[in-house]
């Protein structure tokens, strides 16, 4: 249980920083509210869930959400930037 508990707060070090940045830089650059509690949502839900599936298989489905959300919103924001996308 101990471990599960150091692995949980590991990943989420790992993870919730950039998500972080890279929603406030979503917001920076005009991006639907809805959008960014969508991605949040995705965040958190992939968070809760490899919590709870952490000795299961199907982990893969949590580290997708987790991961996902903040990539598109990375990819959106870089678009943006590079004045290609909108």
């Amino acid at each position: 249980m101990l471990f599960k508990l150091s692995r949980a707060h590991g990943l989420f070090i790992e993870t919730a920083p950039l998500t972080a940045l890279v929603l406030l830089a979503a917001e920076a650059q005009g991006l639907d509210k809805a959008w960014l509690w969508a991605a949040f949502a995705a965040f958190y839900a992939g968070r809760a869930l490899h919590w709870f599936l952490y000795d299961s298989g199907a982990r893969g489905l949590s580290m997708v959400l987790t991961l996902a959300s903040g990539l598109l919103l990375g990819i959106w924001v870089a678009l943006r930037l590079a004045g290609g996308g909108g």
